[in-house]
């Protein structure tokens, strides 16, 4: 059980979910700091392709939520040693540095841990990836959960503006538009 008042950390604070997740604990008045792979005033750098001895935490974290990674199923099947490295490796890594310290770690983790066979999947059955991508973060699963930590799985996740949704929502526009056109010029 944690502290209301210890501070959260999120790691990739700068990502979709991160961001999110910064936003909503700032605004609910939590102590929080977000993580970056880039340099920021507003931000902790940290670079999970970094060795880990060059990463610098704060001392005492309640919450850590890890929502970086590289998430190009792309990228995993192209480059596998790579992303693995920073998917499974230096994840797992920083996950047991911040449990050795006492944080709660919070995985975020995705539903291609499953072959995509059966629908509503419990939260125990056995993983069963079919892309490079499900297998990094199935092995990452496993490890950071080994070391007390939780996973919550997602199946998609939507930004604020998602450039696929506002190109339907201007098509559709411009098609009401013309719609009506043509309607109007009937007699």
């Amino acid at each position: 059980m944690t502290d209301e008042a210890a501070l959260w950390l999120v790691v990739g604070g700068d990502s979709t979910i991160g961001s999110a997740l910064v936003r909503q604990a700032t605004a609910a008045g939590r102590r929080v700091i977000g993580t970056s792979r880039k340099w920021s005033e507003k931000s902790l750098r940290l670079d999970l392709a970094d060795d880990s001895r060059s990463w610098v935490l704060p001392e005492r974290v309640g919450v850590a939520y890890l929502c970086a990674a590289v998430t190009s199923m792309d990228a995993c099947r192209t480059s596998p040693g790579g992303t693995r490295w920073i998917n499974v490796v230096q994840t797992t890594a920083l996950a047991r540095l911040l449990a050795a310290r006492g944080a709660r770690v919070v995985f975020l983790s995705t539903n291609q841990v499953f072959d995509g066979s059966k629908p509503h999947r419990p939260a125990n059955d056995p993983t069963c990836p079919r892309s490079e991508y499900g297998r990094q973060k199935a092995d990452a699963e496993h490890a950071i959960l080994d070391c007390g930590g939780s996973v919550i799985r997602f199946t998609k996740v939507m930004a604020e503006k998602n450039a696929l949704f506002q190109s339907w929502a201007t098509t559709l526009r411009a098609d009401r538009k013309s719609t009506r056109l043509n309607s109007s010029h009937r007699t």
